[in-house]
């Protein structure tokens, strides 16, 4: 991805991010505040949402590759509106194809090893039979 895509995904997702601010919030922006509530805390309000679209904006490449840049445009900018559920929605599809890897690495794993354990069983009967 060139420099020019990217900068049309992570401003695409920021736009997203920046609608979702206003869709959730009757069209207002919450302005980040302090906050004190036993532990001194930022509230990022807006600028967390354009912060999760341009993640979400930029994750979701990692799934689809649009072809044009109308769709990569409108792909970032969904994504983007989408934000923290997109985010969590793609950690949890990661997670299952990892863990289906290793479930296929351990199956391997055990036939390769059932394998051996009858090619040894095999070796020592006819050292038995042999004696």
């Amino acid at each position: 991805m060139d420099s020019v895509n990217l900068w049309i995904v992570i401003s695409g997702g920021a736009f997203g991010g920046l609608l979702h601010a206003l869709y959730l919030n009757e069209n207002k922006l919450l302005l980040p505040t302090l906050r004190r509530n036993g532990r001194i805390y930022i509230n990022l309000g807006f600028v967390g949402d354009i912060l999760l679209g341009i993640g979400a904006g930029l994750a979701i490449l990692l799934f689809i590759a649009p072809d044009t840049m109308a769709k990569q445009i409108g792909l970032s900018i969904v994504s983007g509106f989408s934000g923290g559920a997109l985010l969590g929605s793609l950690m949890n599809k990661l997670a299952t194809e990892l863990e289906k890897k290793k479930v296929d690495k351990l199956e391997k794993l055990l036939e390769d090893y059932n394998k051996n354990l009858e090619k040894i069983q095999q070796e020592l009967k006819k050292k038995e039979g042999g004696k």
